[in-house]
């Protein structure tokens, strides 16, 4: 749509206008606003502005998730760009910064022949803990009772004369499967003596 604005009877200048039109995306809101004038605007259904007006897209993750790429502090993706182009390209832009579930996992670390500590990418976690896809979550244990050793079994696991640590570690595959349960160490019966 184009209206004609002018100000000399001779003189006639064309601004394309667009009717604003709300975007919607699963567990998440979506705003868009002007923030170039005094007092910020969000828009609404019915508001109409310049294609060139320049805008700030928000998406706000609903609770239990996240936005690909969001501002770490307050976990909600923003971006400035001409209306235009939002209109053009915001299936574009929901895709690249899609909205993503956080799981809720718990990490139980009794036990009765070491210390289980778990690492969510490098810092230190326990208890109930939220965990998103592309997380490291690792589990390092540590015998306490000398009267035991760890043990491997499976590929690359005990052999007998084999030396084994005091501290071992392991990498818990992140995923939704995840989501809900409790994550801790196994007991695993070695040949006719007890392992761990």
């Amino acid at each position: 749509m184009k209206y004609i604005v002018t100000d000399q009877p001779q003189q006639s200048v064309f601004i394309e206008v667009i009717d604003y039109e709300e975007k919607s995306v699963e567990n998440a809101k979506i705003a868009v606003s002007i923030n170039d004038t005094t007092n910020p605007h969000i828009l609404s259904k019915g508001d109409v502005l310049e294609a060139s007006r320049e805008v700030e897209i928000a998406v706000i993750p609903d609770r239990g998730y996240y936005i690909e790429g969001a501002d770490e502090t307050d976990d909600i993706y923003r971006e400035r760009m001409k209306y235009s182009k939002w209109e053009k390209e915001h299936e574009k832009i929901l895709s690249k910064h899609a909205v993503k579930k956080i799981w809720q996992v718990t990490l139980d670390s009794n036990d009765d022949y070491g210390i289980c500590a778990y690492y969510l990418d490098g810092e230190e976690v326990s208890g109930k803990v939220n965990i998103c896809e592309g997380q490291e979550l690792t589990l390092v244990y540590s015998i306490k009772n000398t009267d035991y050793e760890i043990g491997r079994s499976g590929i690359g696991g005990f052999w007998e004369g084999m030396v084994h640590k005091e501290t071992e570690n392991c990498t818990i595959p992140v995923s939704e499967e995840l989501d809900g349960k409790v994550v801790k160490r196994q007991v695993k019966q070695l040949g006719p003596e007890t392992g761990l």
